[in-house]
């Protein structure tokens, strides 16, 4: 319903009549001189007044209707978080007793692991050793709960790294802070060569008025 009163806006409806025409002769100019150079300018800054005035209209539909959702998804997190919050906490506490009892296992299978060597080399009948299960896949009435490995990694040296990396041929691990980047060009510009990187200047026209 608001696509359509946006698209029948009185002034929405005039830019479009114009659209074709007017993207038909800013193709067509070249510029190769200061009247044609003039000539661009004064369509760049055409096009930019129509471009504001279409997102003007366009905010005069849309923001009444950002302000509701935004407002209904706040009042559905805030509804939201305590059950977040107890379903975090459980499940920190489900993941700290696995590892525990992990621990028992890992602990319980070297000590049995211990005896059998020990009757095998007495030549004693092998001894019967208590397993600890660790249980992977629980169920209750209503629900069933399991545990997935996810293994991540975290950077704690960076330097050592990137010496990994460029060693063992893994640049793929390594991403450019495109943002930082740009940065330091926009520092040292042309007067600094950057190993592994080219620093070029890609000028925009801005419009004012």
């Amino acid at each position: 319903m608001e696509n359509q009163q946006f698209e029948k806006d009185v002034e929405i409806q005039s830019i479009v009549k114009q659209s074709d025409d007017f993207k038909s002769s800013a193709v067509a100019i070249q510029v190769a001189d200061e009247g044609s150079q003039k000539e661009a300018v004064d369509c760049l800054g055409l096009a930019k007044n129509i471009v504001k005035t279409i997102d003007e209209r366009r905010k005069y539909y849309t923001d009444p209707l950002g302000k509701i959702v935004k407002a209904i998804n706040q009042s559905a997190k805030n509804i939201k978080q305590p059950f977040e919050d107890s379903m975090d906490y459980i499940k920190k506490e489900m993941v700290s007793y696995q590892y525990k009892v992990e621990e028992l296992k890992r602990k319980a299978d070297e000590q049995a692991r211990k005896k059998i060597e020990k009757a095998v080399e007495n030549n004693k009948p092998i001894p019967v050793t208590k397993t600890v299960d660790v249980e992977t896949n629980i169920k209750t009435e209503d629900t069933s709960l399991h545990f997935r490995d996810n293994w991540k990694a975290e950077v704690s040296d960076f330097k050592s790294f990137v010496e990994f990396c460029v060693k063992e041929n893994m640049l793929n691990l390594l991403k450019v802070n495109d943002s930082a980047l740009n940065q330091y060009a926009k520092v040292v510009k042309n007067s600094r060569a950057v190993p592994g990187c080219r620093v070029f200047n890609d000028r925009t026209p801005v419009t004012r008025g």
